[in-house]
């Protein structure tokens, strides 16, 4: 078909309603004209054209740019299109940079192709982008384009895929129409003869500058629209998948909507049926209800997401005839058979480097005995080596799983009311006040209605039940969450709560405590929010008659942060219905779903820049300002991950789960046990952030109490496992499950099984010494360098689109230099780290199997650094390591005594190991960053900045603006004032007015005065609820469209008026006059003096030398005063009348001698710097006139005073005046 135009309307004698609904009318008209003529198909079409279309655009643009830069350098006035292309041309290279972004190669291969002509190849949403445009007048509004869209659509729908694409292609064409007015209008020939590849868009009668002036805007504007909001108004498939039977795809947010689109959209481009039919057939299996999985009828199949990404999509792929290709089954069956193919993979690898280890060992002449022990000796490395393997092939090679989730943005619904807990010991009165900060940071950051914050809290264990400081710990916490309840009012009860447990005597530990530590104050909470009386809680305080309504719980850490608006959208994931546990009626396990799910958690920036130890072990950490999810093996590969103790469960599910499960003090670490029986999934996507330990020596006694925990597992991995209940029950935990714990072990043992082989490679298995060596220290750095290379591949990916690394390849190659740095102190702490994972090994050995006692022997992670202290001396670190430096000395000893010839290939490892104390303390360290102090350059640079960059206050914010700060000054190619202002922007104003006080360049009454002009100029803007908006016009004080309330700009002005408070309540106790006064002149004579020193010319050195000599000998008599009041009103009268009119004269002399010589802008610079200078002198005379006019008479003595001779009687008093004064 032929293109059709739009031809102007004239609409002169209608009123412009009648003129808006005429256009409307055409605009439909059009759109089914063009339904029904644009055939189209799924065929290639022409090769991707855009990138070289967009190359040529570019070329020619840019070209037109400068053609109009060298033009205003000319010509006092330009064309309408010329100012346009010069204010907007980042407009222009911004659409460009986003076609590119947004229209990859793959993308445009999959959008429909016109059958027929002119743009017969072309896309379809091409041809329906220029159409559009052209009808427009090049002037696009949305609700047009959604009529427009929406009209075509009843005729012919369009795919996802081209409604995606539509603002692009509107871009494309919008280039188009600009490229093509601006070559016509400045005569530029297109780049290398190259014509463009459509019909011109401007063929019509519209003037090309009207073009240009209709095109930029619309630029502008397609970049400043929610295409979100668009695609979701006018797609069908959208529609339809909002009639789920259950409502619950309405309430979800965008991405999970969007994952379900992408389900259809693939579906469709698989099979015969359109992108509707696909979600219509979707809905209609989620109407019946009906799909059974195996002889099971899912309670979530009324759902439609079940259908597209659950379990009964293979329903939905048997009702479209589906038929995946085969890279698609082998992906699927990998995913029906995880546990085959991950522990299948582990191993096959295990087994590949236990035969290298044996191969070399049999060739080196060892004996079947040598060759037995080292299958066992290279066990534990080598399933360490193959597991690092498995996990970084299957992490890059499956992605993420992100979990479905309903939008609760806007508030949590009634029917989801949450508790956010952190369970604590109360073991001092600092303690206590964190704990109670911590939990109004929690509040401060997650206000919703529907979240309440409780603190669940025991006593340390203690000899008797009541011990002295307990009344005043508890008491201290009441009265801190009263005060939080107090200082947040709600309706009904206050947002804090406290409960509290007495001690109860425990046999086996021998000693009062609370109930099972952590996990009994979570078990009996829960009990607690299920009406239970039997519980241990003493003191309850809060909010009792609202507890049965709550539903889901999230528990943290003492230390651990909740970030903004976490808490909403933890509860907005697992209260969506393919997040809820399903339980099988017969066994009691939960089938799917899940009771518990684990955010990711991050180690805050403060914690990991502590020490060298901090930043090598915490590695790549930044706030995630924009959080992506992550692979992680479990979630990916058997969608559900490992519980670390953080996270939101359902109450009711995660007790079902484990009712009975759990034996009385038989775990210390329950977390993993938790979310093996409660199924917990990993929301990647939501971070949780935390503490890391401040040395090393916390950070192993730390890990000595995880390796007892994770050991105390080891019941679980035999065929009968422990019941609270009924002693013993068969084993059903899968084999996936077993595994995690066995894994567990496998890592806890690594050292020891390090040190074992190293040591038998030097006294008595086969073959060289430096062999066993280097496959001993191989071992430990595999994992961390293939981290190393997922940290760096994170880091190029993250990288702006097109940016090379250039300057940041340091960055990127630090997770490199961080993974050798672990890999070097693993093996020199070695030795300490093998004794001490034996001695938690060995101690829960013997616990578990022969005393039965004090397994739930715990101490806090607070209480640990305590004992520690926050810094560790060289002293301390030998003292606590010295076990294993008797350990070094006695291996020392017997490679000496058993193979000698081994040492000097040994000795350099042993030396290392008997510096490990040092190096411990070495890399503990706290860093202290001290910058190093500015020199007297320096400083000079950057106040000679800071008073240039005053000016542009000075200069630009007045009346005509009502005294607001202008949001920028475009300074070339012409310059032009961006009259309009934010909250941002006036917070910016105040604290540059203060900081100018600060620096001198203003006195009290002008800060006063300017503060007062920009009071006023605000308190005509208009606000929402006393918030600003976020942008005005300073000259109208009218706001902008759209208007809204910017967080971020309030915060920002909020934080600038509390600093400005600040400084203004210790204004009145200021001195005055102050020395800063003076260094302010003295930055405006360095202005002025690099001004000077700017003026080229060897004809122009006598004037300038001269200039120049003026300006220093001022600085120096300025200098020479210095801060001594007593001289600075005899200064001030020299310079007023003497010193500053000579150098004025000066500068005057070189203007009119040598003005030929100067340019326009050295020429402009120099007035504007003269004047600053004169206007600083006079203000400043003037304020010590009006502040202290007695100086003034004081320096003019009377004769009588000061003649030779004069009597004490006069003198003595007035001198008794002057220093009052």
């Amino acid at each position: 078909m032929t293109e059709h135009s739009a031809d102007s309307l004239t609409l002169t004698d209608q009123t412009p309603l009648d003129q808006e609904a005429v256009r409307a009318q055409r605009l439909d008209e059009l759109a089914q004209q063009l339904a029904r003529h644009q055939a189209a198909s799924r065929r290639p079409g022409h090769e991707f054209w855009l990138e070289e279309h967009l190359r040529v655009q570019e070329a020619l643009l840019r070209a037109a740019y400068e053609h109009f830069v060298e033009a205003s350098q000319s010509e006092l006035a330009l064309s309408y299109a010329a100012e346009w292309l010069l204010d907007n041309f980042y407009v222009v290279q911004q659409a460009l940079r986003q076609i590119r972004e947004d229209m990859p190669q793959g993308y445009y291969r999959q959008l429909p192709k016109l059958d027929a002509g002119p743009l017969q190849g072309e896309p379809r949403i091409y041809a329906l982008a220029r159409e559009f445009i052209r009808a427009s007048d090049y002037h696009l509004e949305l609700d047009r384009l959604r009529r427009f869209t929406q009209v075509y659509q009843d005729v012919a729908p369009l795919t996802m895929g081209e409604l995606w694409a539509f603002p692009t292609m509107l871009r494309v064409g919008l280039l188009e129409a600009l490229s093509q007015a601006l070559a016509r209008i400045t005569g530029i020939q297109w780049p290398g003869g190259a014509a463009p590849r459509a019909p011109a868009l401007t063929a019509h009668a519209a003037a090309d500058e009207n073009v240009v002036a209709s095109s930029i805007p619309s630029l502008r504007w397609l970049h400043t629209q929610n295409w979100k909001e668009f695609f979701e108004s006018v797609s069908q498939v959208e529609q339809i998948l909002r009639d789920d039977p259950e409502g619950f795809y309405a309430q979800m947010d965008f991405e999970t909507r969007d994952r379900y689109r992408k389900v259809v959209e693939a579906l469709a481009l698989a099979t015969d049926w359109n992108e509707e039919a696909v979600a219509g057939e979707a809905i209609r299996l989620a109407q019946q209800g009906d799909a059974r999985i195996g002889e099971r009828t899912s309670a979530r199949a009324g759902h439609v997401g079940f259908y597209l990404v659950d379990r009964g999509r293979a329903a939905l792929e048997a009702h479209l005839d589906y038929r995946p290709a085969w890279g698609v089954r082998v992906r699927r069956w990998s995913f029906e058979h995880p546990t085959l193919v991950y522990l299948g993979s582990i191993g096959l690898l295990m087994l590949i480097l236990l035969f290298v280890l044996l191969r070399y060992a049999v060739s080196t002449g060892g004996s079947p005995l040598q060759v037995a022990a080292l299958i066992l000796l290279g066990l534990v490395p080598a399933m360490t080596v193959a597991v690092a393997i498995t996990n970084w092939a299957i992490t890059h090679t499956v992605s993420p799983r992100v979990l479905p989730k309903l939008d609760f943005s806007a508030g949590i619904p009634p029917e989801y009311p949450t508790m956010v807990v952190v369970p604590a010991l109360l073991s001092s009165a600092g303690e206590v006040d964190d704990l109670l900060q911590q939990l109004e940071l929690h509040f401060l950051r997650n206000p919703d209605p529907q979240l309440t914050f409780a603190l669940l809290t025991d006593l340390a264990d203690a000899p008797q039940e009541q011990m002295p400081d307990d009344g005043a710990l508890l008491e201290q916490a009441q009265a801190g969450i009263q005060a939080l309840n107090t200082k947040y009012r709600r309706p009904g009860a206050g947002p804090f709560a406290l409960f509290h447990r007495h001690r109860v005597w425990n046999p086996r530990e021998a000693v009062w405590m609370g109930w099972e530590r952590k996990r009994g104050k979570l078990t009996e909470f829960n009990r607690l929010l299920r009406g239970s009386q039997e519980t241990s809680f003493t003191a309850q305080l809060g909010d009792r008659e609202g507890l049965a309504r709550i539903k889901y719980v999230i528990t943290l850490d003492a230390d651990t942060v909740l970030p903004r608006d976490s808490a909403n959208r933890l509860v907005a994931t697992l209260a969506h219905p393919l997040n809820r546990a399903e339980f099988d009626l017969h066994t009691g396990a939960v089938i799917a779903g899940y009771t518990v799910l684990q955010p990711r958690t991050e180690i805050t920036p403060t914690s990991a820049n502590q020490s060298l130890f901090t930043q090598v072990f915490v590695g790549d950490i930044g706030l995630d300002l924009y959080t992506r999810a992550v692979s992680d093996v479990y979630q990916d590969l058997f969608g559900e991950g490992i519980y670390v103790g953080k996270g939101i469960y359902d109450v009711d599910a995660f007790e079902r789960s484990l009712a009975g499960r759990v034996p009385e003090n038989a775990l210390l670490s329950h977390d993993l046990f938790e979310g093996i029986h409660g199924r917990a999934g990993l929301v990647t996507d939501i971070i949780l952030y935390e503490e890391y330990p401040a040395h090393y020596l916390i950070l192993v006694r730390r890990s000595h109490r995880w390796v007892r925990g994770d050991w105390q597992l080891l019941p679980w991995l035999l065929p009968r496992v422990p019941h609270a209940i009924r002693g013993t029950i068969p084993n059903d935990l899968s084999i996936i499950d077993r595994w995690k714990i066995l894994d567990n072990l496998r890592r806890s043992l690594l050292a020891p099984a390090l040190l074992a082989l190293f040591v038998a490679g030097w006294l008595w298995l086969p073959g060289s010494v430096p062999g066993w060596m280097v496959m001993g220290l191989l071992v430990p750095a595999v994992p961390l360098l293939l981290d190393a290379v997922t940290t760096l591949i994170r880091g190029l990916r993250s990288l702006p689109f097109g940016e090379r690394p250039g300057g940041a390849v340091r960055d990127l190659l630090r997770p490199l230099r961080d993974a050798g740095i672990r890999w070097l102190l693993a093996l020199a702490l070695l030795p300490y780290e093998t004794l001490l994972v034996l001695d938690a090994v060995g101690t829960t050995l013997i616990r578990l199997f022969i005393t039965r006692r004090h397994l739930l022997q715990w101490t806090s992670a607070a209480l640990t650094a305590r004992l520690i202290g926050a810094e560790v001396d060289a002293d301390q670190a030998w003292q606590q390591m010295t076990p294993s430096l008797l350990l070094t000395l006695v291996l020392g000893a017997l490679v000496g005594l058993v193979n000698p010839a081994a040492l000097p290939v040994v000795a350099p490892l042993l030396l290392v190991w008997l510096l490990s104390p040092q190096i411990a303390f070495w890399i503990s360290r706290p860093r202290i960053q001290e910058p190093a102090p500015l020199t007297v350059e320096q400083r000079q640079q950057l106040r000679t900045l800071a008073r240039r960059t005053w000016f542009y206050f000075e200069q630009f914010v007045g009346p005509e603006d009502h005294w607001l700060a202008p949001d920028h000054f475009q300074q070339a190619p012409r310059g032009y004032i961006a009259h309009r202002t934010s909250p941002t922007n006036i917070g910016l104003l105040l604290l540059a007015t203060l900081s100018a006080y600060d620096f001198g360049y203003l006195g009290p009454l002008g800060l006063t005065t300017r503060l007062r002009d920009a009071f006023e100029g605000m308190d005509g803007l208009e606000r929402h609820r006393g918030h600003w908006l976020n942008w005005y016009d300073t000259r109208t004080l009218e706001s902008l469209p759209p208007r809204y309330v910017s967080t971020v700009d309030s915060g920002n002005l909020a934080a600038s008026l509390w600093a400005l408070a600040q400084a203004c309540q210790a204004l009145p106790q200021t001195p005055f006059p102050r020395w800063e006064r003076w260094e302010g002149l003295l930055d405006t004579l360095a202005v002025l003096a690099e001004v000077v020193e700017g003026l080229d010319g060897e004809d122009l050195e006598p004037q300038v030398a001269l200039v120049r000599s003026r300006i220093a000998h001022i600085r120096q008599e300025i200098l020479t005063v210095g801060n001594e009041p007593g001289g600075w009103v005899p200064l001030l009268l020299w310079l007023a009348g003497e010193s500053w009119p000579q150098l004025e004269r000066a500068l005057a002399e070189l203007v009119s001698t040598k003005a030929s010589r100067l340019d326009t802008a050295g020429l402009r610079s120099l007035r504007v710097w003269v004047e600053r200078m004169n206007h600083q002198l006079l203000v400043t005379r003037r304020e010590q006139e009006l502040l202290q006019p007695w100086l003034f008479l004081l320096h003019r003595l009377p004769t009588l005073f000061t003649q030779a001779g004069a009597e004490p009687a006069l003198t003595s008093p007035w001198q008794a005046l002057v220093e009052a004064l």
